[in-house]
């Protein structure tokens, strides 16, 4: 019986994730649970930089699986499925931008406030500083355009797969991904000069 169980599983493994999705229509429960560990920890990390903190990542995660078997009747099979369950996550964090506005939530001036108190850069040369002002420099971003930019460059999505994503056209991807990358160079060129003399040494 393990065998047996071993073999399905490494059949799993080999599908795509449009095969997998297609049994989870049909109630293959050991197919969810391959999909889930396929994406699982990319969307966890998807969510804690738009929304700014693990324990509400997490929260958020659980939420997206369970749309997803809710909404499974909705996924086009002739689209990926990476860019249909990203569409969703993205989705759920616009509605949670709009929560936090009527809550005014005042966690991007916050933000502000404790990079303005940050000691000189030229006493911080660390990598684990340059990553958590970049973390903080991300959080100042708009909604869209920190989006843009970890699709692009945390998850390798085409500039044709984001404009799916984010139902935009992609000179408008193009635009959000530019500004971005302006934004964060100012952060980089601060720390460049210490980073070229460490790597040198």
């Amino acid at each position: 019986m393990r065998a047996f169980h071993s073999r399905k599983s490494e059949r799993f493994c080999q599908m795509s994730d449009e095969e997998l999705f297609r049994l989870i229509q049909l109630g293959e429960e050991e197919a969810f649970t391959e999909l889930y560990s396929r994406y699982s920890r990319r969307l966890l990390a998807f969510f804690v930089r738009m929304l700014g903190g693990e324990d509400q990542a997490q929260d958020f995660l659980q939420e997206l699986f369970l749309r997803v078997i809710q909404k499974q009747h909705t996924f086009n099979h002739g689209k990926r499925f990476s860019t249909w369950i990203f569409s969703i996550a993205y989705n759920m964090c616009k509605n949670e931008y709009r929560r936090r506005e009527v809550r005014k939530a005042s966690r991007f001036r916050l933000e502000e406030d404790s990079v303005q108190n940050t000691p000189s850069v030229e006493t911080k040369v660390e990598m684990d500083l340059f990553l958590q002002l970049l973390e903080q420099e991300l959080q100042k971003l708009l909604p869209e355009q920190r989006a843009v930019f970890l699709m692009r460059f945390q998850e390798g999505f085409s500039l044709q797969e984001i404009a799916t994503v984010l139902q935009c056209p992609i000179g408008t991807v193009k635009s959000r991904l530019h500004y971005a990358a302006r934004k964060l160079a100012k952060l980089l060129q601060e720390f460049q000069p210490d980073i070229r003399k460490e790597n040198s040494s």
